[in-house]
C-alpha cells in the first residue's frame, strides 16, 4: 500500500529542497530529477489541502523579481 503523505509543510519542503539541492552532484541526473518530481508532488499536495493556487502565487513572484531585479538599462544610471 502506497504512504499517503498528508501532513506536509513549507518547512518540509524547504527542508527537502536544500538537501537535494546540496547532494544533486552526487547524484545521475536520472534520480536528481526524481527527487525534484518527489518534491514538486509534496508541493501540489501542499497546495491543494490548502487552497493555494500555483500557478496564482508563481505571477506574483515572478512580477515581484521583475521589479526587485535592476534591468541592464537601470544599472548604468
Amino acid at each position: 500500500m502506497a504512504q499517503e503523505h498528508t501532513d506536509v509543510s513549507l518547512a518540509d519542503v524547504r527542508r527537502l529542497l536544500d538537501q537535494f539541492a546540496a547532494s544533486r552532484a552526487d547524484k545521475p541526473r536520472k534520480d536528481v530529477e526524481a527527487e525534484y518530481g518527489d518534491l514538486l508532488l509534496y508541493l501540489i499536495l501542499l497546495a491543494g489541502k490548502s487552497g493555494v493556487d500555483l500557478v496564482a502565487g508563481a505571477n506574483v513572484e515572478l512580477d515581484r523579481r521583475a521589479r526587485d531585479v535592476p534591468r541592464p538599462a537601470d544599472l548604468s544610471l
